[in-house]
């Protein structure tokens, strides 16, 4: 197996091979040596990607819980890529064009089972490539319990931003609760963060927002507009984070080099299933997919439909599928449905997952453009296990998901007198309303 690394992954020669690693884990690297020794998958939670090359032949690849750093494949087992610059260069060597999966819209692959050739995939999250075969090491969706006691979520979230934050780091504030909470939660461990609000130059409710909560934590904020620079931005070509490019554009111009992010945040993006589940008893995994396939489609959630897609082309145009990679994505949800039956017959536990079973490759999409930045680094606090242990297996009812009005930063907040006339009081529920 050959690795093609990039800037993010770190060269350790162990006693028993060679390991690369990027972003954190919570076990030593000696620990993980004895393990590869044994050809074990070791049960290793942080924000990463790893590969490990044994000198006696084994080799192992494996991604966290949202591909902060993707790793994509050879179906030969040959090669694995760390960049989606390097698996479309290898493709352009095969003629076999095979779209498949789920996300050909807007014409790209960015993060799917397979790119837009067939000899290439992707390494799922919460999956190890045990020498070219993948296989889960984690479930993530927790049914058998409601995920980390409250009493645990203030601690939670207060490491999630240590963790992730740094002196000089730059911290985009939207206006919306996810940044104001990051702020208001750094601000407190004094980290000296510095901090950026993206406009278009127009008045607007998340401007206002911004600054009232500016004045009351006593901090300064740039407010840019990046367009005024002839950014270079097609909305499609940043899929499906469509605010990646005019932030980056911002760091450039101030000529700084690292850049924090809401992103995951409450993670409320099944929000738009529940009325149609409460009004169809009887809906199927295939209509909750077209919920979500239709709110990627459009990047807006009040488009939302269970209508089952008919508009296959053979000929791939934008907002297009091909039939097979329909198929595909269909029976790929229905297994993972039909799997997470086998764990529980719980009704609650239920609802809790065919609400977040797509909200996993929902984010994981909207980090793949900064996980490709080999020039400026970023950081994304909620994207930490531990608060993502939270968001990912809390109750429905307790997140409010159906309010999108982050309702868990106020519950894990409750110990800090100061969070309410702060981040709650003048975040907005959502940021970036122009």
């Amino acid at each position: 197996m050959i690795f093609h690394p990039n800037k993010h992954f770190k060269k350790h020669e162990l006693y028993n091979g060679t390991l690369w690693l990027a972003g954190w884990i919570n076990t030593a690297k000696g620990k993980l040596n004895y393990q590869f020794a044994d050809h074990i998958i070791p049960d290793v939670r942080g924000q990463f990607a790893l590969v490990w090359s044994g000198n006696d032949g084994w080799w192992l690849a494996m991604t966290d819980h949202l591909c902060t750093y993707p790793l994509w494949y050879t179906e030969d087992g040959e090669h694995v890529f760390s960049l989606w610059e390097q698996a479309t260069a290898h493709d352009d060597q095969v003629d076999e064009v095979f779209y498949a999966m789920r996300d050909l819209l807007h014409g790209q692959m960015t993060v799917g089972t397979r790119t837009g050739r067939q000899d290439v995939k992707r390494v799922q999250p919460d999956h190890a490539l045990d020498r070219g075969t993948q296989v889960r090491y984690r479930h993530s969706l927790d049914v058998t319990t409601d995920g980390p006691p409250m009493s645990e979520w203030g601690d939670r979230l207060y490491q999630s931003v240590k963790r992730n934050c740094a002196d000089g780091d730059t911290l985009f504030l939207s206006g919306g609760r996810d940044s104001t909470t990051i702020a208001n939660v750094a601000h407190h461990q004094g980290i000296r963060l510095r901090y950026v609000h993206v406009t278009r130059g127009e008045p607007n409710p998340d401007t206002d927002c911004t600054a009232a909560f500016a004045d009351k934590l006593g901090i300064s904020v740039d407010y840019i507009n990046p367009w005024d620079q002839n950014i270079d931005y097609t909305e499609g070509d940043f899929w499906h984070d469509s605010s990646y490019a005019p932030k980056r554009t911002c760091l450039t111009q101030l000529k700084r080099r690292s850049g924090v992010s809401g992103e995951l945040g409450a993670s409320e993006s099944g929000s738009k299933k529940i009325n149609t589940i409460l009004q169809m008893p009887d809906i199927t995994v295939e209509q909750l997919t077209n919920i979500w396939i239709t709110t990627l489609e459009a990047r807006n959630e009040n488009v939302a439909s269970r209508l089952i897609h008919d508009d296959y082309t053979y000929e791939h145009t934008e907002y297009r599928f091909w039939r097979q990679a329909y198929e595909e994505l269909i029976e790929y949800f229905e297994n993972m449905y039909t799997e997470i039956r086998e764990r529980t017959d719980d009704t609650h536990q239920l609802l809790k997952a065919v609400i977040m079973m797509h909200c996993q490759d929902h984010e994981v999409y909207r980090l793949h453009n900064y996980s490709q930045d080999m020039e400026l680094v970023w950081k994304h606090p909620f994207t930490d296990p531990d608060w993502y242990d939270v968001i990912w297996n809390a109750p429905i009812e307790l997140r409010r998901v159906h309010y999108h009005n982050r309702e868990v930063y106020r519950i894990a907040a409750r110990q800090w007198k100061w969070f309410d006339e702060t981040a709650w009081k003048y975040g907005g529920p959502r940021g970036l309303t122009q």
